[in-house]
């Protein structure tokens, strides 16, 4: 398992941008690889003041859904109200920047997320993935 994480996650990832600022004219000077809870997060370049970085990997995602209803939408007729939860597997990618200032650090990423099998689209239980994008801007003590 290990040596799947480093072939097709980490050594990928961090070859390619090697690539591309050697491309560019842009010595790289440091990587950093950390692993902050369930993501690996690479940082290039020597510590400043401000570092671009590319944090992905790999979760299990617990989506929950409720639904209520009136049956025949008829007026006075009694409410059914049901819930779901399942556990699905998934990944993520994305990037952010990160700003030291004194006393703490700033950041703002961004990552694109893809649930497997996430959505049941209809009756027969035919399912399809779920996607999303959020962006985080927050702190570090």
């Amino acid at each position: 398992m290990i040596d799947a994480i480093l072939t097709n996650t980490l050594l990928p990832r961090i070859s390619k941008e090697i690539l591309v600022r050697l491309g560019e004219g842009r010595p790289v000077t440091r990587v950093s690889v950390s692993a902050p809870g369930d993501d690996f997060e690479y940082t290039f370049g020597k510590p400043s003041s401000s570092n671009f970085y590319v944090i992905g990997g790999v979760g299990l995602y617990n989506l929950r859904g409720r639904n209520s209803t009136t049956p025949g939408n008829i007026a006075g007729g009694t409410d059914s109200t049901f819930t779901l939860s399942a556990n699905k597997f998934g990944w993520n990618a994305g990037f952010g920047v990160r700003a030291q200032l004194t006393g703490y650090t700033l950041f703002i990423e961004s990552r694109y997320h893809a649930v497997s099998n996430g959505h049941i689209v209809d009756a027969s239980g035919s399912s399809k993935a779920i996607y999303f994008i959020p962006i985080d801007i927050g702190i570090t003590l």
